[in-house]
């Protein structure tokens, strides 16, 4: 067993103010030593994905954000969005720290958990934007010392996503499934997935450039849909792959336009007319809010459908535990090749916090993700 004294960490953090205003800034903490099958971890890498944005600063209008604190110790304080309010009341004075996953190396170690000590791990279910932080053993992976920074950090949420995107679309009895954002990292790893699953993908995504990525990456179906043409290649592609299952992390009216387009696809084979559209079933799931605005669905995508939120950590911890281990198993062995991440910055943990780098990360463009290296 090794025992260790606390140690002090700084992390992020951020609360609401009863003005509606969110402050995010630094503080120091004091971590007490691992308990029973418990680990330290000093921290090596943490990703700054847009679900870590959406907690940790919450719905706040970026534009009015002000840079506060100092050069050394920075901070922003920024308006929430008209509206938002109400969702956010539960973390009024509340102290949220940032980060959902990360890798580091395990420098003390509980009673039980003595073979991780000096080990290089993937970590998650604790916030990882701070020098120091406390996991449980098993929610550590040990990874190989020589494994790239951006793929050790990203062991479990894109990965287990991609992976259970897959299992629910099987679970359905799907063959094919449309993938919007698909040039994310996610939308990478699900392509190489579908590959070697031998399922079909349609890939929605936003630009030509990125049209002609995601093609030159070996993609089959791809559809760009800044295009006028998209909704005729949309209702293409769903003929071509028979897909009915859509994961969208994008929202707002993309939402209708892609249920419209099942269904004028399923209608070409239906049998009979009816007032309420095809029979043919239909699944939409909502992964991602990277369109703010509301859900919009038409009568014209009929009524054979059913659309809903999927999100990773629900469907996986409804999972068996042999499940699950079946899933982690899979993403430790496909870490750098099936799971490879791809990041355009790496910054420092201060530099989160610094006003000109949040606007940046805070236009969440597909190849604009960050690193954050300790």
């Amino acid at each position: 067993m090794s025992v260790s004294p606390p140690l002090r960490s700084m992390r992020l953090v951020s609360r609401l103010s009863e003005d509606g205003t969110i402050h995010a800034g630094l503080e120091t903490i004091d971590l007490p030593p691992p308990a029973p099958m418990q680990v330290t971890v000093r921290m090596e890498a943490a990703p700054l994905h847009s679900s870590n944005m959406n907690s940790f600063f919450g719905p706040i209008d970026i534009e009015r954000a002000v840079q506060t604190g100092t050069g050394d110790a920075p901070g922003l304080s920024a308006p929430l969005r008209p509206g938002t309010a109400e969702l956010q009341k539960n973390r009024l004075g509340q102290a949220v720290p940032g980060g959902s996953e990360g890798v580091g190396t395990v420098v003390a170690a509980g009673e039980g958990a003595e073979a991780l000590m000096n080990t290089r791990v993937a970590v998650w279910n604790n916030s990882t934007y701070c020098d120091y932080q406390v996991f449980r053993a098993e929610d550590c992976l040990v990874v190989p010392e020589d494994l790239d920074p951006a793929d050790a950090a990203t062991a479990f949420i894109n990965p287990l996503t991609a992976l259970g995107i897959i299992e629910t679309a099987r679970r359905h009895g799907y063959k094919a499934l449309i993938n919007t954002a698909a040039a994310s990292n996610v939308g990478r790893m699900l392509l190489r997935l579908c590959k070697e699953e031998g399922l079909g993908l349609v890939c929605i995504v936003r630009s030509a450039a990125t049209a002609q990525q995601m093609r030159d990456l070996g993609a089959e179906h791809v559809i760009d849909s800044s295009e006028e043409a998209y909704r005729e290649k949309l209702v293409e592609a769903i003929d071509a792959t028979g897909a009915m299952i859509c994961f969208d992390a994008i929202g707002g009216k993309q939402a209708g336009d892609i249920l419209t387009c099942m269904e004028a696809s399923a209608r070409k084979h239906s049998k009979g007319f009816g007032p309420y559209g095809s029979q043919e079933r239909r699944h939409y799931y909502i992964y991602g809010a990277l369109d703010p605005a509301p859900i919009e669905i038409p009568r014209s995508a009929g009524l054979a459908w059913t659309c809903s939120g999927w999100l990773f950590r629900p469907f996986f911890k409804e999972l068996s535990p042999e499940d699950r281990k079946r899933l982690i198993v899979r993403v430790s062995d496909g870490l750098g090749t099936t799971f490879k991440g791809k990041f355009a910055r790496t910054i420092g943990l201060t530099d989160v916090l610094r006003l000109d780098i949040a606007r940046e990360y805070f236009q969440r463009k597909t190849d604009g993700k960050t690193l954050i290296r300790f």
